[in-house]
Formats: structure tokens, C-alpha cells, sequence
């Protein structure tokens, strides 16, 4: 003879087995949604190392306006045409919708025939007009530059000013850049004396491609307020400089008083050639 089986036990068991099943599929959904944002977030991280820092057209979803003051050491058009080629190609030009501008010395700030640095603030302002600055980046500046910097200081810039090879007054270039980078194509004896009388020792002309100099700071004037009271940003930009140019970046050393200015360092060494 069966066993009957009652209708409160049937519904009972089945209720539990409902209840299973139903915990089994939310668990099923939980860790197939945690599965799949895991994947995708690594899939994420490794499109984020494969993606450049400096890479204007793609590393940065925001809109940024590097500006390029090129000064002495550009009247070759043929160097200037390489720089603006690789300035388009990587990170764009302001006014076709890229994230760089660039003024020339002495056409831009050329007033009535005469050249006139002071002009180059109200040309600073026209661009942040246009699209907020995000950094200055002076190449071979030419005497006065330091009196613009020390304008925009007054005006209360919020954008870093990065000098490079600037051939104007050392202590108004120190005091109105958060860096200013000097080119010897030599290293320093570390003997006293000697080290001290070559200190001021400093090359103009930089003979590699200006390009690889601009991608460590660009890369760094992108990330500015994150970086800039960093410990080990100095040694980072070091490394970076290493890796595109082959020259170290060492503390510029004041020949007159030994003093060394936290700001200012200088590239030494002959620039890596691309192969």
C-alpha cells in the first residue's frame, strides 16, 4: 500500500524547492554581473596602458589648451615644420579642434613693425578666451619674457609656465616658471671649483628634436595639480627625459653663489638619435 502523501507536505516541499531555485538564479545573476564588471574593468585598465599619457587626441576626455611659445633657435622652417607636424599628429592644434596653441617670436609679437614682448599677454588672453590655458611652455625665450611671466603672476595664473632654454634674465625666468629647464651637452665635473665656474656653462642650442623634450612636460602639465607636490615627480620626469632624449636632469647650480633653485635643472648630454 502507497503512502499517501498529504497536500500540506506536496505544497511544503515544493515551496522550498521554489525557494531554492529562486536563490540559486539571484546568486547565478549576482556573480554574472560581478564577473562582467570585472572583465570589463580590466579590459578598461589595459586600454588605459595602452593609451599614452601625453596623447592629447586620445589620453584625456577633458578639453585642454597647451600654449607653445617658441622663441630664438626656430627660424629654420624646416625644424619648424617637424614640430608642427608632430604637434597635429599627437595632440592637435587649438583651432581645428586639438588641445595645442602656438605663437612664434617675433611675429606675434610684432606691434606696428617693432617687437614688443608686453604684446604677448593680451595674445595669452585672446587663447584663454578660446578655451582656458592649461600650461606655458617657452622654448628659447627671448629677453623680456620674464616681464610677461611676472604680468601673468600679478593677474594670478592658475596654469604652470614651463621655460626651456630660456635666454633671458635667470632669476625673473626662476621666479616666474615652476620649471625651468636648461641644455649643456656635457656632464659636470663633481670637483668643487671647477663645477662651480662651468655651471652657468649652458648650451642654447639643443640639438635633438625639441618633440621629445615637450612630452615629458606636457605629459606632466596635464596632471599638474596632482603631481606637482609629489616626492618622486622630479625623479619620474627624470626618467621620462631619459627615455625620448637620452640626457640626464640634473639640479642647475648658480656659478656666482653655489645656490641650487628647486626649480631649475638642466638637460645634459648629446640627445638620443632616432633610429
Amino acid at each position: 500500500m502507497k503512502k499517501r502523501v498529504h497536500p500540506y507536505v506536496f505544497s511544503q516541499i515544493f515551496g522550498v524547492q521554489t525557494a531554492f531555485f529562486i536563490i540559486a538564479v539571484f546568486l547565478f545573476y549576482i556573480l554574472s554581473c560581478s564577473n562582467k564588471n570585472i572583465q570589463l574593468n580590466t579590459e578598461n585598465t589595459e586600454k588605459d596602458n595602452t593609451v599614452p599619457l601625453y596623447s592629447g587626441k586620445n589620453g584625456f576626455s577633458e578639453p585642454y589648451n597647451i600654449v607653445l611659445f617658441l622663441g630664438h633657435g626656430f627660424a629654420d622652417e624646416a625644424k619648424k615644420k617637424e614640430l608642427f607636424s608632430f604637434i597635429e599628429k599627437t595632440y592637435g592644434f587649438l583651432q581645428n579642434g586639438g588641445g595645442m596653441s602656438v605663437l612664434t617670436y617675433p611675429d606675434d609679437v610684432r606691434v606696428a613693425g617693432k617687437i614688443r614682448m608686453s604684446s604677448l599677454s593680451a595674445k595669452l588672453s585672446a587663447l584663454n578666451e578660446q578655451r582656458t590655458i592649461s600650461a606655458l611652455i617657452t622654448v628659447g625665450a627671448p629677453q623680456g619674457m620674464h616681464t610677461v611671466l611676472a604680468d601673468l603672476e600679478d593677474e594670478g595664473r592658475r596654469f604652470p609656465v614651463f621655460s626651456l632654454f630660456p635666454q633671458d634674465d635667470v632669476l625673473g625666468t626662476e621666479a616666474g616658471s615652476d620649471l625651468v629647464i636648461d641644455y649643456r651637452s656635457y656632464a659636470l665635473s663633481n670637483s668643487g671649483e671647477s663645477h662651480l665656474a662651468a655651471a652657468e656653462e649652458t648650451d642654447f642650442e639643443y640639438t635633438g628634436h625639441i618633440s621629445d623634450v615637450l612630452i615629458p612636460l606636457i605629459r606632466a602639465a596635464l596632471d599638474w595639480d596632482n603631481i606637482k607636490e609629489d616626492s618622486v615627480f622630479i625623479p619620474d620626469l627624470r626618467m621620462q627625459f631619459f627615455k625620448h632624449t637620452g640626457c640626464n636632469l640634473v639640479i642647475y647650480t648658480d656659478s656666482v653663489t653655489g645656490l641650487r633653485a628647486k626649480n631649475h635643472y638642466v638637460l645634459e648630454g648629446v640627445p638620443r638619435k632616432k633610429e
